[in-house]
């Protein structure tokens, strides 16, 4: 996992007066660079036709209704935990949203999208 992601060096990096925007921008970026790098060596790997060199970075999903695992490749390496590429997107557009003002910190400390805000006030 990337330090970024860690609660820790996030509340270091605030005593410095880091603003929250800053650090999520670092993170979508990191994302970003880390999808980019997975892709390259999945490339790398369909040219050469060998598996191998990526089938470290993979896992078997479930199979759901039609009883089979499908093999994905693994995003989760810069978050700590396994993700496919959805999920990576999904937390991208996520720190996006933040970045742009679209999603507001609530009394909770956690971020909703300000639509979501403004339909339960009413």
């Amino acid at each position: 996992m990337d330090k970024i992601f860690e609660k820790e060096t996030v509340e270091y990096l605030k005593t410095f007066g880091i603003s929250d925007n800053e650090i999520f921008k670092i993170k979508k970026d990191k994302l970003k660079d880390y999808a980019i790098q997975k892709l390259s060596l999945a490339i790398e790997a369909v040219k050469k036709e060998d598996f191998s060199l990526i089938e470290k970075d993979t896992f078997e999903s479930g199979g759901g209704d039609w009883g089979s695992d499908d093999t994905c490749l693994d995003f989760g390496g810069v978050m700590g935990e396994r993700t496919n590429i959805k999920e990576l997107f999904d937390q991208m557009q996520y720190y996006k949203e933040i970045i742009e003002g679209k999603r507001i910190k609530d009394e909770y400390g956690e971020y909703e999208l300000i639509e979501e805000k403004e339909e339960e006030d009413e």
